[in-house]
């Protein structure tokens, strides 16, 4: 009687929660993210139709071709504020960013959020684009992550790599909060009404200033995402399910056996992807160098972009 009752309580809570979907989990199907036309820094830029839907980005300048990979949950629009766009068009390169699926401005399709289909996203966007050379290759928390593995998987295409405070080897977060965050039902829960919270947190964390402008700024960019992107929440809690960040030993040692110039740049101070895993990128990667820029957190970039950029640009003429 016992066990007939506890299956009955959880059908009854399963038909709860099916009839209340929409106001309690994270949207099914395929989500398209809001435009506001009337918004001057979200509406620029351009779109291209993958397989898996629209992808947001930014091609500019001429010169020799720069590829950008942001991270886990910063798309590109506080990059281009922060002017890392310019800056390297100002520098006589070429430059192309673009948002990840469920990221910014570019479709969130209901599928697992794998390393498999982030790197599908960019060959073939590449191949959209007609881009068909080699380039230098920039990728900054995730982005260095999966700049790694299509290193390792396209040799020939990456001129010079650049990671910036790369998730790869060590990462200190909360992982029983992950392990939540990743699961079934409550996770869904989480990350549809505490997310917003969650990232505003987390963000502040990865400030020096968390109270200045730049933060301001980034943080008025992640609340047009929570607010105009109905499959951002869910697009982060299965990256988070289905996208180990760490354990590429393996593969940054094989890129190691590589004579191709890697860069390695992080925040002194990042406590997210500290200096440790640096280290740890510095020693499987013999051709590499390392700078830490004093006082920098994880999002040195925004941050302090004047010095990142001035010793990616400085790597990128002189090697």
């Amino acid at each position: 009687v016992t066990a007939r009752m506890w299956y009955f309580v959880a059908f009854i809570l399963g038909l709860i929660l099916y009839k209340l979907r929409g106001a309690w989990l994270l949207p099914r199907g395929h989500q398209i993210a809001q435009l506001d036309s009337n918004n001057e820094v979200i509406a620029q830029g351009d779109f291209v139709e993958l397989s898996h839907g629209n992808t947001h980005y930014f091609l500019d300048g001429e010169g020799p071709l720069i590829v950008f990979l942001h991270g886990f949950s910063v798309a590109t629009h506080p990059y281009i504020v922060s002017g890392l766009k310019d800056y390297y068009v100002d520098y006589g390169y070429q430059i192309l960013m673009f948002d990840w699926y469920g990221r910014g401005l570019t479709d969130a399709p209901d599928v697992d959020y794998t390393p498999e289909l982030f790197l599908s996203q960019l060959s073939e966007l590449l191949f959209k684009l007609g881009i068909n050379g080699s380039f230098d290759l920039i990728g900054i928390s995730m982005g260095g992550n999966l700049a790694t593995r299509f290193t390792n998987l396209y040799p020939e295409k990456v001129s010079k790599l650049v990671l910036i405070d790369s998730a790869g080897t060590i990462i200190e977060t909360n992982k029983h909060l992950i392990n939540v965050m990743a699961s079934p039902v409550l996770g869904e829960l989480l990350t549809k009404h505490v997310t917003p919270n969650v990232m505003k947190t987390t963000q502040h964390k990865e400030f020096v200033d968390a109270d200045g402008p730049v933060y301001e700024a980034l943080l008025d960019i992640i609340n047009y995402n929570l607010d105009h992107h109905p499959g951002f929440g869910r697009s982060l809690r299965s990256t988070l399910a289905n996208f180990d960040m760490t354990n590429l030993e393996g593969i940054i040692s094989k890129i190691g056996q590589n004579p191709r110039p890697v860069f390695l740049i992080w925040g002194e101070k990042d406590d997210l992807t500290p200096v440790s895993g640096a280290h740890i990128f510095h020693e499987l990667l013999p051709n590499s160098q390392l700078v830490v820029v004093p006082v920098a957190k994880h999002m040195g970039l925004i941050e302090y972009a004047e010095e990142f950029n001035s010793e990616i640009v400085k790597f990128l003429k002189s090697s």
